[in-house]
């Protein structure tokens, strides 16, 4: 017989996208599940569709309950869905996502036939734009080795890890273990850092499945409050007051943490404003100054020796290459040395010059030692320009084995359907966005390594 899945989705104003959610939902290999509706004071006719749905889910023969609250968020909306679970596992799903046919049988079969793994993750992928013009079509090509780390919560705390939870399957037993309830946070705007963070603490033995089971929708009407400060804020402080209502087994530890979540909070300032994405408008230079110059002085405070990194190094590099050598001296690992594949390069092209990506790297890449070539897209045409250079179609026919080609997007799909290309044109030297990434690191905070420095957290 197989195990009660208890699949909880939180549903404000969602009539839009919610019943392809529903549809998918019914569409399930998998028969026990236990589907918990929380209605978050929905104004816009989303209560009705729910109604609408209920015989069919009965005559699918699930079990359906149906919350109603006040609107007080996505976070309390999913804590008491499970406060009244009785499933032996445990999902949360986005009420306008999408749900492949195989997601809940793939992972509740491996839990099934194996009781020492404590829950499951599936690969994911993302669609942004809207749903009659998908302009991104992103298919990770594997999950982050930080959900396997030795020491996981630490990869939770420096975004190395997938950050959402509706790709996991979690047994109930390990959720009531990690205490997962205790640490619910009155966060509005995300359920996520309360259940992903005590679930890393766990240290959980977990499968990875890297088939693609579940497709996220970032529509443009759904994601645009994630440009303004309103989510950096009480993204970061969720973060921190999850942490603070955990126990941990020592002081420091917990000390330890939570100037992580500082740092956290400082990452998420950066990636929106030094590097122009989701930037809000209304920032002037003074303020974007401050936020490069509280970075600074958090990697000079809690190193040491200290590496003398002023807010100017940061702004003229970029956030990236700053925050993973920061993430590297914390993690304690050494940098691959990627500049060999620079080193007698006849030619070093850019693939994917067109994209934002691209927009924000390349300026920086000029600053270094070895410098762009050739610029290819294959979206170019006549009047491409990137940095007053001309941007032309990848023509694979020129290449030889000295040429030194770097894939930028970040867009796996496009990763793994280039490098082949360039393998059979003779490349030997091919650099993904990571790779050029860690090189510019090399490049502009040589004393912020592993073998210079040590972080400190007090």
């Amino acid at each position: 017989m197989q195990s009660l899945v208890s699949m909880i989705m939180p549903c404000y104003n969602k009539v839009e996208g919610i019943e392809s959610m529903l549809s998918s939902i019914c569409e399930q290999t998998w028969d026990n599940i236990e589907l918990i509706l929380v209605n978050d004071g929905s104004t816009d006719g989303t209560r009705d569709i729910v109604e609408e749905w209920l015989p069919i889910f009965q005559k699918r023969g699930y079990s359906t309950v149906v919350l109603d609250q006040e609107n007080q968020g996505v976070s309390i909306a999913v804590l008491n869905g499970m406060k009244c679970m009785t499933g032996e596992y445990f999902c949360t799903v986005d009420a306008d996502d999408w749900l492949y046919p195989s997601y809940l049988s793939t992972m509740a079969t491996w839990l099934d036939e194996n009781l020492e793994f404590d829950y499951a993750a599936c690969n994911y992928e993302v669609i942004r734009g809207t749903d009659e013009n998908w302009i991104v079509r992103n298919r990770y090509a594997e999950l982050p080795d930080g959900m396997c780390a030795d020491n996981r919560l630490v990869n939770v705390l420096l975004g190395r890890t997938t950050p959402v939870p509706w790709n996991l399957l979690v047994r109930k037993s390990y959720l009531l273990r990690c205490n997962v309830e205790k640490s619910f946070v009155k966060a509005r705007i995300s359920q996520e850092p309360s259940i992903i963070i005590p679930l890393a603490a766990g240290e959980g033995r977990i499968k990875i499945f890297q088939q693609v089971l579940y497709r996220h929708f970032q529509l443009n009407n759904k994601d645009g409050w994630k440009a303004s400060s309103y989510y950096r804020t009480n993204r970061s402080t969720a973060y921190r007051q999850v942490v603070e209502r955990m126990c941990f087994s020592d002081d420091q530890i917990k000390e330890k943490m939570l100037s992580l979540c500082e740092y956290y909070e400082i990452k998420l300032n950066l990636g929106g404003i030094i590097s122009g994405q989701n930037m809000d408008l209304e920032l002037g230079y003074d303020e974007r100054a401050n936020i490069a110059q509280r970075a600074a002085d958090y990697a000079n405070n809690h190193f040491e020796p200290s590496p003398n990194i002023s807010a100017e190094d940061i702004t003229r590099s970029g956030h990236k290459p700053f925050i993973f050598a920061l993430d590297d001296c914390i993690l304690e690992k050494r940098r691959p040395d990627v500049k060999l594949k620079f080193e007698n390069a006849r030619r070093v092209i850019i693939y994917g010059a067109l994209g934002e990506t691209a927009e924000n790297l390349i300026p920086t890449m000029l600053r270094t030692r070895f410098k762009p070539n050739v610029y290819w897209d294959v979206a170019a045409n006549s009047d491409s320009m990137i940095c007053g250079a001309a941007i032309e179609k990848p023509d694979f026919s020129s290449l030889s084995e000295n040429d030194t080609v770097v894939i930028v997007p970040l867009n796996s799909s496009v990763t793994d359907q280039v490098i082949p290309q360039l393998v059979e044109a003779g490349v030997k030297n091919v650099l993904t966005h990571f790779e050029l990434i860690q090189y510019m690191a090399e490049i502009f905070y040589p004393s912020l390594n592993v073998d210079n420095c040590r972080f400190r957290f007090n």
